[in-house]
């Protein structure tokens, strides 16, 4: 019988920035740390536990106060996973102006199945949940959302079904519709691949912008609602692209109003007309092509580049426009009011270099 082993190691944290180098972070920091690691059992079967506590830890665009972590695992000899179980526990984070006061998730992995549930509340009342499992033979390329619960103020949001994702080759979602009663509604359903056909289609129904608006900084979309449509077809390397959406810029004032936009993407140009029209008044329009490409399939210069020598032609028209609709959209530190009227008949022209 293999001889039974107990060992166990402490590390103190004090400084991640050599961590940070090798992680590709810009700045990776921590205020204290502790990790254990114990390795018991035998040769056959050993067992490893990971405990981590740490505090204050921060990267340039996010901080966490508090994070404790919980992993124990049995193996088969020293390659393979028998079994696992895991949890973690954050509390106050930042996340670019987004702010949790916790998160909790487990994990659970065996021979058959292996599940992870996650839950989190927002600073604002939010409370979401978020269930996934896997096979542990297909996890490599398929799982399936068994549910997704996200309140939020008077609406409760929820998976209709649970929804398979594949990935890999081919990135799929098979028929994901969250919903709000009989509301607000996203829908994706659909393949998208860098080889072959693709079909996606993709809707967001009377979905509020407000949890946006403190992250991106526009408070004109606190109560904002969009609506909006996108079909992706063609193949990998002739995409086509159609999206059409509309944003409705709530309130009293003259902030108040619509943006929308049409686009048509291919692989050789992007095709876009958009309108900002203030509540009363005329709108600001703009119209044409971008020699913007769309290519899916695996290349050097990525899925969005410019075409070399593409033609430009982009159409810009007011008349009597309302300047205090874009108000909102300014930086306040530099430009804190927006009044006034434009009246503009510009057309830009030629290929790009």
């Amino acid at each position: 019988r293999p001889a039974p082993s107990d060992l166990r190691l402490s590390l103190a944290v004090g400084d991640l920035a050599p961590l940070a180098s090798v992680l590709g972070a810009r700045a990776l920091g921590v205020d204290s740390g502790r990790v254990d690691v114990a390795l018991t059992g035998d040769a056959d079967s050993p067992r490893v536990r990971v405990t981590a506590r740490m505090r204050g830890l921060a990267e340039n665009a996010w901080r966490v106060d508090a994070l404790d972590a919980d992993l124990a695992a049995s193996l088969a000899g020293v390659r393979a996973i028998t079994g696992a179980r895991g949890t973690l526990k954050v509390s106050d984070a930042d996340v670019r102006g987004v702010h949790a006061d916790r998160l909790d998730a487990a994990l659970a992995y065996g021979d058959t199945a292996a599940r992870l549930a996650a839950s989190t509340t927002l600073d604002d009342g939010t409370e979401a949940r978020l269930v996934v499992t896997a096979i542990p033979d297909s996890i490599r390329h398929a799982l399936r959302l068994d549910s997704l619960d996200v309140n939020r103020g008077p609406h409760h949001w929820a998976l209709a079904h649970p929804v398979r994702v594949a990935y890999g080759e081919r990135y799929t979602v098979d028929d994901f519709v969250l919903a709000s009663g009989a509301g607000p509604r996203i829908a994706i359903d659909g393949t998208v691949s860098r080889t072959g056909a693709e079909r996606l289609s993709l809707l967001l129904d009377s979905i509020s912008l407000a949890p946006f608006a403190r992250a991106l900084g526009y408070h004109a979309l606190a109560g904002a609602t969009l609506y909006a449509k996108a079909t992706l077809g063609g193949t990998a390397t002739a995409p086509r692209l159609h999206a059409d959406a509309t944003v409705t810029l709530a309130g009293a004032g003259a902030g108040s109003g619509t943006m929308h936009g049409v686009v048509d993407w291919t692989a050789s140009r992007l095709d876009l007309t958009a309108a900002l029209t203030p509540r009363d008044g005329h709108a600001l329009t703009a119209s044409g092509y971008l020699p913007v490409r769309l290519v899916l399939a695996a290349s050097a210069a990525g899925p969005v580049s410019v075409a070399a020598h593409g033609a430009v032609d982009l159409h810009v028209a007011a008349t009597d426009f309302n300047l205090q609709i874009v108000e909102p959209f300014l930086n306040q530190e530099t430009i804190d009011r927006a009044r006034g009227s434009l009246t503009t008949e510009a057309r830009i022209t030629g290929a790009a270099d």
